[in-house]
C-alpha cells in the first residue's frame, strides 16, 4: 500500500487546484496569441456570425457563435474558452483516476493519496507539450470538447457503477456521450 505523510484526507481537497494551477501556469502566455492556420476560416466564417442557427456542424460551432457573441474576435476570449475546455477535462481525468485509484482491488491507500497521485497523473497531462495545441490553436476546440465529453461519459459511467445517484450518473454519461458526437465525429 502506498502512503505519503501530505496526503491526508483534508489535504487532499486541495488536489483539483494542483491541475488548475499546472493548466493556468502553462497556458498564461497564449491569450495574446492570433488566430492561426485554418482558425481563421473556422471562427471568422460568415455561418458562425450569421443569424442562422442551423446547420451547427457540431456542439462547438455553437460555442464559437457564443464567443463571437460576447466578444467579436477578441482571440483572448477564444482562447480562455478553449482553456476552460481543457482544464475542464483535467479535472474529469483526475476524477477518474482517483476513483479508479481507490478500487479495492487495487489497495493504493487511503482516500488521500489516491487524490495526490491523481493530480499528479492531471497536471502533468494538463501541462503536457503536446496539449498545447488544445489551447493555443483554436480549432482544436473541436478535438478538446470531444475528449471533455469523452472523459465525462466514462465519469458518469464510473460513478453510476458505485451504486449512487444511478439513474442520474447514468443519464449524465449518456448525455455527454451524445454531446461529443456532436462535437466531433470521432
Amino acid at each position: 500500500m502506498i502512503r505519503f505523510g501530505f496526503a491526508g484526507v483534508r489535504w487532499s481537497r486541495l488536489a483539483p487546484a494542483m491541475v488548475i494551477v499546472a493548466g493556468m501556469v502553462a497556458y498564461a502566455n497564449s491569450f495574446s496569441n492570433a488566430f492561426i492556420l485554418d482558425d481563421t476560416a473556422t471562427v471568422l466564417r460568415p455561418q458562425l456570425a450569421g443569424s442562422h442557427l442551423w446547420p451547427l456542424r457540431c456542439v462547438v460551432d455553437l460555442s464559437f457563435r457564443l464567443n463571437f457573441a460576447i466578444g467579436g474576435h477578441n482571440v483572448a476570449d477564444y482562447h480562455l474558452v478553449n482553456l476552460l475546455v481543457h482544464l475542464a477535462a483535467g479535472l474529469l481525468l483526475f476524477g477518474i483516476v482517483r476513483r479508479t485509484l481507490q478500487l479495492p482491488s487495487l489497495k493504493m491507500g487511503d482516500a488521500g493519496t489516491a487524490a495526490w497521485l491523481a493530480a499528479v497523473c492531471a497536471s502533468l497531462w494538463v501541462a503536457h507539450p503536446l496539449q498545447t495545441e488544445s489551447v493555443t490553436y483554436i480549432c482544436q476546440r473541436y478535438e478538446s470538447a470531444m475528449g471533455m465529453f469523452y472523459l465525462l461519459t466514462l465519469y458518469g459511467f464510473i460513478r453510476a457503477t458505485e451504486g449512487q445517484h444511478v439513474r442520474m450518473c447514468g443519464a449524465i454519461a449518456i448525455a455527454a456521450c451524445a454531446l461529443g458526437m456532436a462535437s466531433k465525429e470521432n
